[in-house]
């Protein structure tokens, strides 16, 4: 027992005095690096985390120790990482969240991301970074992706979800459900989840950006159909909004049903009569070449013509701008979201 306590003693020295070296001839002695050193059963990972070691954190990990193991307090190191970055917005933060993230960590609670993301979401700079690391580096990301994009709708920043699908983020880790397949949510199921989360938050406010987003990110009739079937069991009060939305679905190749235009042609017979005339004019070369690209464009479009070698007004063409001004979000989330009084932090 009493050479057991002197090995935890050494590691927890080790950590604490930032000792590669010592941290090192440990290891090669065989020393459990995923054990508790402290009363709160913090792991070497986690409490170098907590002391800003990013090396040291760095080495753990190539050294294989384990990226979920959790404290007694139940926060894992990705969770004690955005915690962290929270409370004191330094860069060396994001740096450890991207080696966790590509050593296969995946665990943050929905509580944590949304204690992390209030406490950030004035430093424009440091969101945009923490979307595009997440997207580009989680190598499981449903977990991650998925949580960051629900708050980042619940607290109403569509230039972050844009970065997030920008930078990689796949539909289907955002999306809950497969983009090949049907799917339409039963109405015991309205009330949770994150397809809720999204559409309520839409209707609440009034707000169609994030759907806007959607659809230009769209490489799925499937995922089209979900946001037509939304349209309708939220109905968004704003006619000349249900407008803008139909017409950016139709620009994206969704054919509206014979059972949608009789519901539309109640509410507002403009669009029904627009949408006739759109689908009695033969579509143009130029169109028809969009929708080709978009259907075969992996990950999310938005990602995926990033990647063409093309002029940037046909990059805009195929993202559909030519129908939803993206600068018309981000002037109101300028708008929207205060200057930091930190914003002289440089990232």
């Amino acid at each position: 027992m009493g050479n057991s306590q002197q090995r935890v003693k050494k590691l927890r020295q080790a950590i604490g005095g930032n000792d590669r070296r010592a941290l090192e001839r440990l290891i090669e002695k065989g020393i459990d690096i995923n054990m508790a050193i402290d009363d709160i059963g913090n792991t070497p990972l986690t409490l170098a985390i907590q002391l800003n070691q990013y090396d040291t954190v760095r080495y753990l990990v190539m050294a294989k120790c384990d990226v979920e193991r959790r404290s007694r307090l139940q926060f894992s190191a990705l969770e004690i990482v955005l915690l962290n970055l929270a409370h004191t917005e330094n860069s060396a933060y994001l740096e450890m969240l991207r080696v966790l993230l590509q050593a296969g960590a995946e665990s943050v609670s929905d509580a944590v991301m949304e204690t992390v993301f209030p406490m950030i979401q004035h430093n424009r700079e440091l969101v945009v970074k923490l979307s595009q690391i997440v997207a580009q580096y989680a190598q499981t990301p449903y977990d991650i992706t998925g949580t960051l994009s629900h708050v980042i709708v619940q607290h109403n920043q569509p230039e972050c979800f844009w970065t997030l699908l920008e930078s990689g983020a796949d539909l289907r880790d955002i999306w809950p459900n497969s983009c090949d397949q049907r799917y339409f949510l039963p109405s015991s199921d309205l009330n949770e989840g994150p397809i809720n989360t999204y559409f309520t938050t839409i209707c609440c406010t009034r707000n169609i950006e994030f759907a806007q987003i959607y659809i230009q990110a769209a490489n799925s009739m499937n995922v089209l159909k979900s946001i037509i079937y939304f349209i309708l069991v939220y109905p968004i009060t704003s006619a000349s909004k249900i407008k803008e939305l139909l017409k950016a679905l139709v620009m994206a190749g969704y054919k509206l049903s014979d059972f949608l235009l009789i519901h539309l042609a109640r509410e507002d017979k403009d669009i029904v009569s627009w949408y006739n005339d759109f689908q009695s004019t033969p579509l143009s070369l130029k169109h028809l070449s969009r929708l080709c690209i978009r259907k075969n464009l992996q990950t999310n479009v938005i990602y995926g013509v990033n990647k063409l070698p093309l002029p940037l007004p046909m990059m805009q063409y195929i993202r559909l701008e030519d129908i939803i001004d993206p600068k018309n979000w981000a002037r109101q989330w300028a708008k929207r979201t205060p200057r930091s009084r930190h914003t002289k932090k440089r990232l």
